[in-house]
């Protein structure tokens, strides 16, 4: 029984492999290349939804901040001062509370490539 980490086996399990069954180490190797492969696409599909996501998110509050700001300036054009105000302070009030949440929490981007990484560092255990 031979053990090993990582995704190859040591070089004489290969040379007792290719005796056996010849061309099998190019196949091992073709696979551990398609699964790095699928990681990245992986990691690449992550990494733009969320930016997706975030532009999404920043459009919505744009719009509803320009748009409360527009009842704002209505209402105080019309003499409306408590309406105005109300108007106003909700939409400072929560872009205020989203920039501090956005400042304690890590971003998607961030979380996506310490995955990667970790992925990218973690060896696999084999055996034969």
């Amino acid at each position: 029984m031979h053990l090993w980490q990582g995704q190859f086996p040591p070089p004489d399990a290969v040379e007792s492999y290719e005796r056996i069954l010849p061309g099998c180490f190019d196949r091992i190797i073709k696979m551990a290349e398609k699964q790095q492969d699928i990681q990245a696409k992986q990691v690449s599909d992550a990494l733009k939804f969320a930016s997706n996501d975030t532009k999404r998110g920043n459009w919505l509050g744009f719009s509803g901040l320009v748009l409360a700001m527009i009842l704002a300036f209505v209402c105080f054009w019309k003499g409306e001062v408590a309406g105005g105000l109300a108007f106003l302070s909700v939409p400072v009030f929560t872009t205020i509370k989203a920039l501090i949440d956005s400042a304690k929490k890590p971003s998607p981007t961030g979380i996506a490539k310490a995955i990667a990484n970790s992925q990218a560092n973690t060896p696999s255990g084999s055996s034969t």
